[in-house]
């Protein structure tokens, strides 16, 4: 998902950089590192590999912040909807381990 914000200054005013707040931003690994990150064109990707379930946690939300370079520095907000698609990582299971069927002989 890429993430566009405009900004018609000229010069470091109009150029725009981007980040996930970090307070909406879910941890992913016991170090510290986050589950998504973004780079400089708004290009938003998941920080470790295989990591998102989507029987655990359907949909994300990421709080995305543009700013500008500018001295007095502008920035907006927005929120990034992420919903995870299933893919067929579950197998069927039996809810009993065994099944017993008793018959009469003459049926």
């Amino acid at each position: 998902m890429t993430i566009v914000a405009t900004d018609y200054d000229a010069g470091d005013n109009g150029t725009v950089v981007y980040e996930i707040d970090a307070y909406g931003n879910p941890p992913a690994a016991p170090n510290g590192e986050y589950l998504f990150k973004i780079n400089s064109n708004g290009l938003i990707k998941t920080n470790i590999g295989n990591s998102l379930d989507r029987e655990k946690i359907a949909v994300y939300y990421l709080p995305i912040v543009a700013k500008d370079k500018g001295v007095e520095q502008r920035r907006s907000t927005a929120t990034a909807t992420i919903k995870i698609i299933d893919i067929n990582d579950q197998k069927p299971q039996f809810i009993d381990v065994g099944y017993l069927l008793i018959s009469k002989t003459d049926i």
